[in-house]
C-alpha cells in the first residue's frame, strides 16, 4: 500500500538564476532543480521558472515512485528579489521595463522625501516606490495599470491570478505592515485600483492552473500560497523562529535580520521591519560585504588566501571595506559619504585580505549591537547563511570576535524557504 506525504514546492526567481525544491512535512528534500538567468525580463523569468518546475515535476515523479508514495497535500510558494517592479496592464501584461533592484532614483527620491512618512519602507533611492513613480512618468498609461513586483509575476502565472502581493514585497512600495492598509501619502501618488492586494505570506489565495498541474505531474487540487522576498525566505529556510534568533547573510552585501516581538523603524539609521505574522523581523543591510572582497582578489587567489591565515594573529588595521560601486552606507551606520578604508594595506596580500575580513566582522558586530539596543531584543541564536560561509578564515574571524551563541541553519537555500511557507500554508488553511 502506497503511503500518502504532505509536499511544499518552492521556487526561488533571484537575480542569476532560478531554483526550486520539493520538501516533505517532514523536512526532507526530495528533489530540487536550477537553472541560469541571463535576461531580465518578466517573460524570461517565467521561461527559466517552466525550465526549472519541468525537471522538478519529473523527478519528484520518480523520486515518489521509488518510495511507494503518492502526494497527499500539496502546495506551491515562491520568493523574488525585493523591489524588482513592473508595471503591467489589469489582465496582467507587462506594460513597461523592469525595475531592477539595484537601480535607483535619487532625485526623486529627494522629491519625494516630504511626502513620506520619514520611517517608511519607501524611503530611499532604490524603493519600489520612486521606480514605480519613475515608469510611470517614462511611459503613456492611463488608468489601466497595476504595480507588479517580480515576486507577484510568479504568482501570477501560476494561478491566472494578478494584483495579489505579500506583506514583504509591498514594505518598499510603502504599505504599512503595522496597520495592514495603504497610507494616505501612497494613495495620493499612486490610485488604490493600480495597487496589489496585500496578504501575509503562506496564505493560500488559489489553485496551480490545471495545465500546469498535468504538466508537471502535480494533483489538481495543488494550492499557490503568497510568497516573500528572497532574503526573508532565506531566513525562513534556516528555520530560524524564536524571539532572539538572528540570521545574517554573508553575501555581496551584509544582510541583518532578528525575530523580535515588535517593529522598529527608523530610516536614519538604515533600520526596519518585515512583518511575519505575528512577529517582526527587524533588520538592515550594509553595503560592505563579499563584493569587496571580489574587487581585490580573483576567486581561486581568495579560496588560497584564506587557508593561509591566522585567526588568531590580528590585524587590527580598523579597515572598513565598502566596494567601489558603493555609494556611502546603509547599515550599521546610515551614512551617503561614507568612504571605503583600505589602507594602511600591509605588504603581503594574506595579511591585507585579513585585515579585510576583520573589518567585514568589526561591521556585522556593531550592526547587531545597535539593533540589540534600539529593539531591546537580545540575540539569542545566530544563523549565518550566503557564500562568505564557505570562507573558513571569516568563518574563524566571527567566531573569535562574535559574542552570540550560534546555530546551523538547516537550510541556506532560499526555495527551501519558500516550501517551508508552502507547507505552512497546508498546516493552517
Amino acid at each position: 500500500m502506497k503511503k500518502s506525504v504532505d509536499i511544499g514546492l518552492g521556487i526561488d526567481c533571484g537575480t542569476s538564476g532560478v531554483r526550486a525544491v520539493a520538501l516533505t512535512s517532514n523536512g526532507d528534500v526530495l528533489t530540487r532543480a536550477q537553472t541560469s538567468l541571463v535576461t531580465q525580463t518578466p517573460m524570461a523569468w517565467w521561461q527559466a521558472t517552466m525550465l526549472v518546475m519541468d525537471e522538478l515535476g519529473h523527478e519528484l515523479s520518480l523520486a515518489l515512485r521509488a518510495q511507494h508514495s503518492v502526494i497527499g497535500g500539496c502546495a506551491l510558494s515562491y520568493d523574488a528579489t525585493s523591489s524588482t517592479v513592473f508595471l503591467t496592464n489589469q489582465q496582467g501584461k507587462p506594460i513597461s521595463d523592469v525595475q531592477m533592484y539595484y537601480q535607483s532614483q535619487p532625485e526623486l527620491a529627494q522629491a519625494l522625501t516630504q511626502q513620506l512618512n520619514p520611517n517608511s519602507g519607501a524611503v530611499g533611492a532604490s524603493s519600489s516606490l520612486v521606480k514605480v513613480l519613475a515608469l510611470i512618468q517614462d511611459i503613456a498609461v492611463g488608468h489601466d495599470w497595476m504595480v507588479c513586483h517580480q515576486a507577484d509575476w510568479i504568482g501570477l502565472q501560476l494561478t491566472g491570478m494578478s494584483a495579489i502581493s505579500d506583506e514583504n514585497n509591498v514594505l518598499k512600495l510603502g504599505y504599512d505592515v503595522v496597520n495592514r492598509c495603504w497610507p494616505a501619502e501612497v494613495l495620493a501618488l499612486i490610485p488604490e485600483s493600480s495597487l496589489p492586494d496585500v496578504l501575509p505570506p503562506a496564505t493560500p489565495f488559489g489553485l496551480l492552473l490545471p495545465e500546469l498541474a498535468l504538466r508537471w505531474q502535480l494533483p489538481v487540487h495543488t494550492q499557490v500560497a503568497t510568497g516573500t522576498t528572497d532574503s526573508i525566505a532565506a531566513f525562513l529556510a534556516t528555520k530560524a523562529n524564536r524571539l532572539g534568533d538572528a540570521v545574517i547573510s554573508l553575501g555581496s552585501t551584509l544582510a541583518f535580520k532578528l525575530l523580535c516581538h515588535q517593529p522598529f523603524f527608523n530610516a536614519q539609521q538604515g533600520i526596519y521591519s518585515h512583518r511575519l505574522w505575528d512577529q517582526w523581523l527587524i533588520g538592515g543591510a550594509s553595503n560592505a560585504g563579499g563584493a569587496v572582497l571580489l574587487e581585490q582578489f580573483s576567486l581561486d587567489k581568495l579560496i588560497a588566501l584564506s587557508q593561509a591565515i591566522n585567526v588568531e594573529r590580528r590585524q587590527n588595521l580598523d579597515y572598513y571595506p565598502l566596494p567601489k560601486q558603493a555609494k556611502g552606507e546603509r547599515f550599521p551606520m546610515s551614512n551617503p559619504n561614507q568612504q571605503s578604508k583600505l589602507i594602511p594595506r600591509p605588504a603581503k596580500d594574506v595579511d591585507f585580505l585579513q585585515a579585510m575580513l576583520e573589518g567585514l566582522v568589526s561591521i556585522e558586530q556593531q550592526g547587531w549591537q545597535n539593533l540589540e539596543a534600539l529593539s531591546g531584543q537580545a540575540i539569542h541564536r545566530l544563523f549565518s547563511c550566503g557564500g562568505g560561509t564557505k570562507n573558513p578564515a571569516w568563518a574563524g574571524l566571527r567566531a573569535v570576535q562574535l559574542p552570540y551563541p550560534t546555530s546551523p541553519p538547516f537550510s541556506q537555500e532560499a526555495a527551501v524557504g519558500s516550501a517551508l511557507l508552502a507547507l505552512k500554508s497546508l498546516e493552517t488553511h
